[in-house]
């Protein structure tokens, strides 16, 4: 376990020592791609997960859900879950990637399940949220708000399927849960949205970073073809944006890309999960999307449109700053993985 761990940092100073070299010989790739990532993030990823987001977190930080415990017996029975776990994985479909990650950890925070219940919950509750696949993938990036709500359903019906696959007999109960005090709605208003405005800048940081690196790694496929598959993998949204093959994006949608992973890594601090055992879930998630993306699209037929969004944009800063600040960026992050200390735990080291 040391040495896959310490090949992976020496991998990762590799790769940034050679990302920074790219910046530096090229820099006018990294500021048009900035830039677009920029709109991306503001024409698509804040409309569409701030509203949802936040409206989540409201809700389950209220005691609104309180009262809901009498639905044990349907829960348990249908989908093996109390009403409590139950409510967090519906809300990791409406709220999103981060979402579930989210709700899980605060609950392993405040002790209502146990850090391996919840690892166990994260597989089936990493989900998109139908803010993100109706309105910015079917309507905004497809231009069909029909393609969008088909790739919901085989997003959904995807992730239903993965709860029944993961652990199908288990069944987890709030044994060790502990009171907790509940804000009033004003301070939960408050809280929640500052909590949704953390999750969505985290999420516009991984697009706008990883879209850098997908636009590197698309310069490079000309001569390197390969590449051209990898970067669809690395970020969901940029991903999404350069393909308009629908049963590639509804895989990618159950896949979530690498920077949706690193963003639940980061959140998940208390759960006990294996990080292999997820990758596959994420892998068997896309895969049973695409199948049912494609019974219903025989079913009901949709026309996408082979236009894209035209967007005009004005350069507002030199090839050269973003060069010189992101070689800097670089250098720290060296720094500070040659003055990390390695625990020998694969996860722990990666984070």
């Amino acid at each position: 376990m040391k040495r896959l761990s310490k090949f992976i940092n020496l991998t990762t100073i590799f790769l940034a020592i050679f990302y920074s070299i790219l910046l530096i010989s090229n820099p006018q790739i990294c500021k048009e791609a900035t830039i677009k990532s920029i709109l991306i993030c503001g024409r698509v990823i804040i409309p569409s997960f701030l509203p949802f987001i936040a409206c989540v977190l409201f809700i389950s930080n209220s005691n609104a859900l309180n009262g809901l415990n009498f639905l044990n017996p349907i829960t348990i029975k249908i989908f093996k879950l109390d009403t409590e776990n139950f409510l967090i994985f519906l809300l990791s479909f409406i709220g999103g990637y981060p979402i579930g990650a989210k709700l899980l950890n605060n609950a392993v925070e405040n002790k209502k399940i146990s850090p391996e219940s919840a690892g166990k919950m994260l597989l089936y509750c990493t989900n998109a949220g139908p803010a993100f696949i109706v309105s910015a993938v079917g309507s905004e990036i497809l231009g069909s708000q029909k393609a969008g709500i088909i790739l919901l359903v085989s997003h959904i019906l995807s992730g239903i399927i993965i709860r029944f696959l993961a652990f199908p007999l288990t069944v987890l109960s709030n044994q060790t849960k502990q009171k907790t005090t509940l804000p009033n709605t004003a301070d939960n208003f408050v809280l929640s949205v500052t909590e949704a405005s953390k999750s969505v800048f985290s999420i516009c940081i991984y697009v706008i970073l990883f879209g850098g690196i997908n636009a590197y790694i698309i310069s490079l496929s000309e001569k390197i073809v390969f590449l051209k598959t990898i970067n669809l993998f690395l970020e969901v949204t940029n991903g999404i944006t350069q393909t308009r093959n629908i049963y590639i994006i509804s895989f990618l949608l159950g896949f979530g890309g690498i920077a949706v992973w690193c963003q639940i890594m980061s959140i998940a601090k208390n759960l006990n999960f294996n990080v292999l055992k997820f990758s596959f879930f994420r892998i068997l998630q896309g895969g049973i999307s695409v199948l049912i993306t494609f019974i219903l699209l025989k079913i009901f037929p949709v026309t996408i449109s082979t236009l894209t969004n035209g967007i005009k944009t004005e350069y507002f800063y030199t090839s050269l700053s973003v060069a010189v600040s992101t070689a800097l960026m670089v250098l720290v992050f060296i720094i500070s993985l040659q003055t990390k200390k390695y625990t020998g735990k694969l996860l722990d080291d990666m984070i």
